[in-house]
């Protein structure tokens, strides 16, 4: 009993050890009224995500190092440094109680309180399926399952491990370190966790594109393909999160040009890709990142808007490279793209309605989604172009 308390509260602890260092490196953004949940979704997903990188790391070295005295430590020390860190922080905010300005908010808008209650209650439904069942689905049986109680047992990154990246099977293998045995149950946490994630992503870049966040967030919890997918593990939707957050990063360097927020899109960017190949299709996006950046500045700043370059560049590498280029090196050119299930290719629609996919697929998207996403996309887009030019300044007011 005591040692699966223990597990538990060491799984909670690897999904919020970098909070407090999220929320420090984020400075520039208090006071909106975003931080907090901006603070806590990059937090949850920096610390997972950071984790998941420090087995691979262990993984690599020769011999066993991925073990769970080597590996469970990592979360609780992480989290002691920079609770230190942000502890004046934390005895201020405790001080103050809940912000004024929620307190307000919470009397004005009534509805909005009752919407992010619906997204609390969505989340505990996922919470409670996907803790409930051991693994189920294909992927999980077939892959990532089998592939974390590989690293679980032989406590290092077998040499045949190429190609598809193990991010999130080496985050079963630190539940598992945590339960002491192979304990589907207990992974089943740290798919909530990135379910979580997920929903303050989408709650955030709908506060910042659109202002409708609640709203959003139980549009997602409508989609039966989203609640499919955040309680049976697919690996879809943490790259999502980290999609997501890359987005909101993209947004505030091109307001603020900060090289803060060219980093963190660096690192997000690379997490997706250490999460599942697909987001690969994110690099000509980033490319454009750079030309936005320089269209906007004047010449005597284009010195400084390429070395920010350089430092997303340089972030995505570090994030990246360690298990392509390993790949790449054990397995040639070929080890970087996964080929999909030759049923899947023979079943495959490319019919050209699938560009409205979420009409076309709304069994799978729900109706909310398949009646309002392009709507929406096509008013977000307005209101962006239309937006008052002061609150596009840096205050993001």
């Amino acid at each position: 009993m005591i040692s699966t308390v223990l597990g538990i509260l060491t799984i909670g602890a690897s999904c919020v050890w970098l909070w407090p260092l999220a929320r420090r490196w984020l400075w520039p953004l208090r006071g909106q009224p975003y931080f907090e949940g901006l603070a806590l979704a990059a937090g949850l997903s920096l610390s997972l995500g950071v984790l998941s990188l420090l087995m691979l790391g262990l993984g690599l070295l020769p011999g066993a190092w991925l073990r769970p005295v080597t590996v469970l430590p990592i979360p609780w020390l992480g989290l002691a440094v920079s609770a230190w860190l942000e502890r004046s922080q934390w005895v201020d905010a405790l001080r103050a109680g809940l912000p004024a300005e929620w307190r307000q908010h919470r009397r004005t808008y009534a509805l909005a309180w009752w919407l992010g209650l619906v997204g609390v209650g969505g989340l505990i439904v996922i919470a409670i399926n996907a803790i409930s069942y051991p693994f189920y689905r294909s992927d999980l049986l077939n892959r990532y399952g089998p592939q974390a109680r590989e690293l679980f047992s032989a406590g290092h990154v077998p040499q045949a491990m190429i190609g598809y990246p193990p991010g999130m099977p080496m985050l079963y293998a630190f539940a598992f370190f945590a339960a002491g045995a192979v304990n589907d149950h207990m992974a089943g946490m740290i798919i909530v966790a990135y379910a979580a994630a997920m929903l303050g992503a989408v709650w955030l870049v709908a506060r910042l594109f659109a202002g409708q966040a609640r709203l959003a967030v139980v549009f997602a919890l409508s989609a039966p393909l989203f609640v499919d997918w955040a309680t049976s593990g697919y690996v879809d939707v943490p790259e999502g999160v980290y999609r997501g957050l890359a987005l909101a990063f993209a947004y505030f360097w091109l307001e603020r040009g900060d090289k803060r927020f060219a980093i963190l899109v660096g690192v997000m960017c690379g997490l997706a890709l250490w999460m599942k190949q697909s987001s690969l299709a994110l690099l000509p996006s980033l490319a454009v990142m750079p030309v936005l950046r320089l269209w906007k500045t004047d010449r005597s700043n284009r010195a400084r808007e390429l070395g920010q370059t350089g430092l997303m560049a340089a972030a995505l590498l570090a994030v990246a490279l360690p298990w392509y280029g390993r790949s790449f090196l054990l397995g040639g050119p070929g080890s970087l793209f996964v080929s999909a299930n030759p049923l899947d290719v023979q079943g495959a629609d490319h019919s050209p309605s699938l560009l409205l996919v979420f009409w076309e697929r709304r069994n799978l998207w729900g109706w909310p989604l398949a009646l309002t996403v392009l709507p929406g996309l096509l008013i977000s887009v307005w209101l962006l172009i239309r937006r008052p030019q002061a609150s596009r300044s840096p205050s993001l007011n």
